[in-house]
């Protein structure tokens, strides 16, 4: 008796009717569809290895949840999926564009990046850019604001400057150039505010500016400035002289100015003060003239010894008295002086220049090639524009 034969699919014996299919037997009900699971009983195919009936073949299905995609699928890796079973696995969002795995897992480009990525250092307090405001650090999770050139604040310091009001449009009043210049910011209304007091403190200015027009001469006691029409000249302590005032005592003579308001020589407070006590004397008329404007004192007469008997006595060898070098070089007040005498200290200080004024000694010709421009017109300059250009000529 023959061995009978075992199914392909179940392994038991077959007694009765079989299936032979490619040298396999089967029982019949075991020869199934392997996606529809119903028995093969007519023409089937054959699809990646599996037996598919007629009714399957037009289908696919998806590799995730193996039910049959009626409608859109997603193909990747020779596999299909319905598209919202194509999904990360560590986020559950379904894939679209660009994927990995990462241990055999399906990854989105997102996740994946968040899993290979290397954590950024902190920045340090010196990295972080500065609050104009408070002058600490800015965080990276802080919300911050950027404002006129590049300035940084907190939102909580974005302040106006003198109300404190936060600030959601700002005016800057000064002409700002630099950003590391400080910059206050104001509110509208302040901003308003701060304007009109500039306004008043403008006028305020000019009002004083008009007063110190009104100044009295300190000689005779007359109007000076926009009051008068004489030329007259302020010095360096406040007070104002007329031209026509400052004059020698005992000659008359006005030697500050050559009839054009030009100043020719420097007003040294102990000149002022002798013509004020009456004793200011020009250099024609003092009997030995000095730089201060102080005659100097007579010397006394020396008194001849009287004469010895005189003795026969050797012929004595008496040498030559070397030439008298004068202590102080003759003055020179009136006279003007090059560039090169007044940056010598030892010159202009023995000729009693006051060293303040020395520009004033040179003579309009000289002094227009070495400044540029006229001694009037440098007189009008701001004091530090004058003491720069001085400085740049060594006579600072």
């Amino acid at each position: 008796m023959s061995e009978r034969k075992r199914c392909g699919s179940c392994s038991k014996e077959i007694v009765g009717r079989g299936l032979c299919v490619e040298a396999v037997y089967f029982h019949p009900d075991c020869f199934c569809c392997d996606k529809c699971q119903k028995p093969l009983t007519g023409k089937f195919h054959k699809q990646d290895g599996q037996r598919i009936c007629e009714a399957c073949k037009g289908y696919s299905y998806c590799e995730a949840c193996r039910k049959r995609i009626e409608g859109k699928e997603t193909r990747s890796e020779g596999r299909v999926w319905h598209p919202e079973c194509f999904k990360c696995t560590h986020c559950e969002q379904p894939i679209v564009g660009s994927f990995c795995r990462i241990d055999g897992a399906l990854t989105c480009v997102a996740c994946r990046d968040a899993l290979t990525e290397k954590p950024k250092p902190k920045a340090s307090p010196e990295e972080l850019p500065k609050c104009r405001g408070c002058k600490q650090p800015i965080e990276e999770d802080e919300s911050s604001i950027l404002a006129d050139k590049r300035d940084m604040f907190h939102e909580r310091c974005f302040k106006c400057r003198k109300c404190a009001k936060a600030l959601n449009s700002y005016v800057i009043l000064e002409d700002r150039k630099f950003s590391y210049q400080d910059c206050p910011y104001f509110c509208d209304s302040c901003a308003t505010a701060e304007r009109a007091a500039a306004r008043a403190a403008d006028a305020e200015r000019a009002a004083a500016q008009e007063a110190a027009g009104a100044a009295t001469c300190a000689a005779c006691g007359g109007a000076c400035g926009a009051n008068s029409e004489e030329d007259a000249f302020q010095l360096l302590d406040g007070r104002v002289l007329h031209v026509s005032c400052f004059k020698c005592s005992k000659c008359g003579a006005t030697p500050l100015a050559n009839g054009t308001g030009t100043l020719q020589m420097p007003l040294l407070r102990s000149k002022v003060e002798a013509l004020l006590r009456g004793e200011y004397l020009c250099s024609a008329c003092a009997p030995d003239p000095a730089p201060n404007g102080y005659p100097k004192e007579a010397k006394s007469e020396a008194k001849t010894p009287p004469k010895l008997e005189e003795e026969p006595t050797a012929p004595k060898e008496v040498p030559a008295p070397a030439p008298a070098v004068p202590a102080v070089l003759p003055a020179r007040c009136g006279e003007p002086m090059t560039l090169e005498e007044l940056r010598d200290a030892d010159i202009w200080k023995a000729r009693g220049i006051d060293a303040s004024s020395r520009e004033q000694m040179l003579s309009d010709a000289d002094f227009q090639t070495a400044f540029g421009v006229t001694k009037e017109d440098f007189g009008k300059l701001a004091g530090w524009k004058r003491a720069q250009k001085k400085r740049e000529l060594g006579l600072f």
